[in-house]
This record gives structure tokens, C-alpha cells and sequence, in this order.
């Protein structure tokens, strides 16, 4: 915790089951206690091809918070656009998840259904074709930061 901080901050952390540890290994950590990525080892066989899963842990720091004003890498949420661009120009599937401090209100964070259909692998969708659910959340308001991240989901 920084000196000036009312509370402690977060960072990212990651424990893998044993049985799941030896289908990842680390990609990167490019922003200590912000940003993780574990790579699949074997390629995911879909129909467009073979593709390795990205999966980036993520901890971006509430804006205006004394943890974000004593961060001296380059802001998170470049360095995330940057990665997830690193991945996509490599024919990566990227899978988000953490703590993004973010207010992106009820906006939609996939891509279009269809869209969406294509990417995944007819193994992983169920038997009977549903949509997927939509978002819903009990904050309505989008900030410049929210509108951000959704550009990079």
C-alpha cells in the first residue's frame, strides 16, 4: 500500500490447478501487479483453423486513485490494447478477465452473436443454438475509460 493510500490497492495474481497448469505456460507480465498472460501450449483446433488462447489476468487501477498517479509503467489499458493487438495480428484467441475499474454501464462487450457464433468451436456451443445472454448491469453510466476498454473487447 502507498504511503498516501486510504486503502491497499490490488494487483493480479494467478493460481492454476495442477491439472490445468500443464495446458498454459506464462506469455507475459509486461505490467507488474496489472497485467498477466498465460498462452494455451497446444493450438485450438477450430473451424478456421488452429489457434493458441490468450488469457490476460487484468488489474487496471481506478482512475484517479493513488495507486494509478504512483504507477511508473506506461498506463494499463495501453498496454493491454497493445498486447491484445500483438495476439489478434497472430491469429491468437484473446480471453479478459479481472478487475478492470471500469464503468461501462450496460454496453455491449462481445461482438455480434453471428459474429461470435464463428469463433467459437461447435464442441464448446450447446446442442440446441441459443443467443448469447446479454449483458445486464445495475450501472447505467459509461465513463471515457469504460468506452475505452469495450473498444478493446
Amino acid at each position: 500500500m502507498h504511503a498516501q493510500a486510504v486503502r491497499p490497492s490490488g494487483s493480479v495474481d494467478c493460481y492454476i490447478k495442477d491439472s490445468m497448469a500443464i495446458h498454459f505456460e506464462l506469455w507475459k507480465a509486461p505490467s507488474p501487479g496489472s497485467i498477466l498472460w498465460l498462452k494455451s501450449k497446444h493450438k485450438l483446433v477450430q473451424n478456421h483453423g488452429t489457434h493458441h488462447l490468450y488469457v490476460g489476468l487484468v488489474y487496471l487501477h481506478p482512475k484517479g486513485s493513488t495507486s494509478e498517479q504512483h504507477c511508473d509503467t506506461q498506463p494499463i489499458l495501453e498496454q493491454l490494447h497493445q498486447d491484445v493487438a500483438e495476439v489478434t495480428a497472430h491469429n491468437g484467441l484473446v480471453l479478459l478477465t479481472g478487475d478492470f475499474n471500469a464503468r461501462t454501464g450496460e454496453a455491449a462487450d462481445t461482438l455480434d452473436a453471428d459474429i461470435a457464433g464463428d469463433l467459437l468451436d461447435n464442441t464448446l456451443q450447446p446442442a440446441v443454438s441459443t443467443p448469447l445472454p446479454v449483458r445486464k448491469s445495475a450501472d447505467t453510466k459509461v465513463c471515457p475509460f469504460g468506452k475505452s476498454l469495450l473498444n478493446i473487447c
